[in-house]
């Protein structure tokens, strides 16, 4: 019989100031593998400066320390950030871009991409957007894993009530 699994505890923040020694690591991770991976022409990553912006909202999660307190740093597992395109306005829904996901190389399958991606998609809801786009580099593994993750209905958000759209650049 195998023992029961309970999934990580993730406590996921709004981050606005971007300087916890973590965040900066992980951020650098991100920007060196898409760097590494892809043409500098296909390379959309937001540095720093450009995940500071205002219309950027950038996420973290942490993974809470085992007694379960979030008032305990804890360690970061992974980020993301969603774009407002255009705002939500009286008439149309508006339209948000997925920027800057990224899992730590050492938390890849405990669930945290699919945590803070579940709470960007709730933002996008709660601010009212009618469409989600991401825009991926061009790497052929990238866009491999991509195709693999969108058939399997993890970037399908119909149930969300907005509609995630993909677009592989560079194909």
């Amino acid at each position: 019989m195998k023992p029961e699994r309970h999934p990580p505890r993730w406590d996921i923040r709004i981050n606005r100031e971007l300087v916890h020694p973590q965040v900066l690591s992980l951020l650098e991770e991100h920007l060196a593998g898409m760097r590494a991976a892809s043409p500098p022409e296909c390379v959309f990553a937001l540095d720093l400066n450009g995940l500071r912006r205002p219309d950027i909202t950038f996420l973290t999660a942490w993974r809470l320390p085992a007694d379960g307190c979030a008032h305990e740093e804890g360690e970061l597992v992974a980020m993301g950030a969603l774009k407002e395109l255009a705002p939500t306005t009286a008439t149309a829904g508006g339209h948000g871009e997925l920027k800057s996901m990224r899992i730590s190389a050492r938390h890849l399958r405990q669930g945290a991409a699919q945590a803070i991606l579940t709470e960007l998609l709730r933002l996008a809801r709660e601010r009212g957007y009618a469409r989600v786009s991401l825009e991926p580099a061009a790497h052929r593994r990238l866009t491999r894993r991509l195709r693999c993750t969108c058939s399997s209905g993890l970037w399908s958000a119909g149930r969300l009530g907005i509609t995630v759209r993909v677009r592989l650049v560079g194909l």
